[in-house]
């Protein structure tokens, strides 16, 4: 398994555990388009667990641009390398 998808799936059980919906439910795509819970708290929810989780910060520039769990895997990415 590459890093990029071991960070994906990362990513995604902690959006699982956030969002309250199951983690196999959940894909690169999701966002607060396809995905009910996801409105404008759980999305600070997720993005503040997930600078939590793997020791990043993002930009409120950033925050606002991740409109799926791929584009927070790339930004978290970004920050980590």
């Amino acid at each position: 398994m590459s890093a990029s998808q071991e960070l994906l799936d990362s990513i995604r059980g902690l959006a699982a555990d956030v969002l309250g919906v199951s983690a196999s439910a959940l894909t690169a795509a999701s966002g607060p388009d396809n995905v009910e819970a996801w409105d404008s708290v759980a999305h600070l929810n997720l993005v503040m667990a997930a600078e939590e989780q793997f020791g990043v910060s993002l930009d409120p520039s950033e925050i606002e641009g991740v409109h799926s769990l791929g584009e927070l895997a790339g930004v978290i990415a970004k920050h980590r390398q």
